[in-house]
């Protein structure tokens, strides 16, 4: 009985185990999306920052879940407008087939640490250049 008190009494806090996997998971994932042609692009939860050379233009944000912080990054390549209602709608290259590439959205999310690097290491000029 005194062993299974001492294990009850001395058991971690939610507190405590919540910093605990903030500090293991915060740099295990990190995630590169990319998506040609994807019509529209929601701007939630994200600000506007400045766009990577090649690119239209950029989307930054961060949430935290249990703990644990996350980045995101959205850089726009091709031609793009704001809609009403919040978002981005990319629009079609003049002379261009409906089969061609017209935009190009490419998401990074990762410990908020290491993304900036890792944003910075795309060529995104490359990309841009598939869309002419």
């Amino acid at each position: 009985q005194q062993q299974l008190d001492s294990v009850i009494n001395n058991a971690p806090s939610a507190a405590q185990n919540e910093a605990l996997a903030a500090s293991i998971y915060h740099d295990r994932e990190l995630g590169i999306g990319v998506s040609i042609n994807p019509g529209w692009v929601s701007d939630a939860d994200l600000q506007s920052s400045p766009a990577p050379m090649g690119a239209h233009s950029a989307l930054r944000g961060e949430t935290t879940h249990e703990g644990i912080t996350t980045a995101t990054a959205v850089v726009l390549i091709g031609n793009w407008q704001r809609i009403a209602g919040g978002g981005l709608q990319s629009i079609p290259r003049t002379g261009a087939p409906s089969t061609a590439a017209h935009a190009i959205v490419v998401s990074v999310t990762g410990d908020p640490a290491r993304l900036e690097a890792l944003v910075d290491s795309i060529d995104f000029g490359t990309l841009a250049a598939l869309l002419r």
